[in-house]
């Protein structure tokens, strides 16, 4: 799976980037969202899996901020979880 400088959802566009700095993310987090500048942020010290599987995470919670849905955080760990598993099991399902 390649990590993109770039995703769009739900119509806006979010800059990807990585930080070695825990204190822009959260203590033990492995990225995190700022809504107000279009940002995801991966913690680039963690295993390339972790980031991969992360990604994905911060896509569901944009999706459900986007559709006005409850953010359950233990919800959007096993989905996001769950969901880089079929992916990394099924890769060429996915050759566009």
């Amino acid at each position: 799976m390649n990590i993109p400088e770039k995703v769009k959802i739900g119509g806006h566009t979010l800059e990807v980037i990585f930080t070695n700095d825990c204190d822009e993310i959260e203590y033990n987090a492995i990225g995190k969202t700022i809504l107000g500048k279009n940002l995801i942020r991966i913690n680039k010290n963690y295993p390339k899996s972790r980031q991969e599987e992360c990604l994905l995470h911060e896509i569901i919670h944009n999706c459900l901020y986007d559709l006005k849905e409850e953010q359950d955080e233990a919800m959007v760990e096993r989905l996001g979880t769950m969901l880089y598993q079929v992916i990394m099991d099924n890769h060429n399902m996915f050759d566009i």
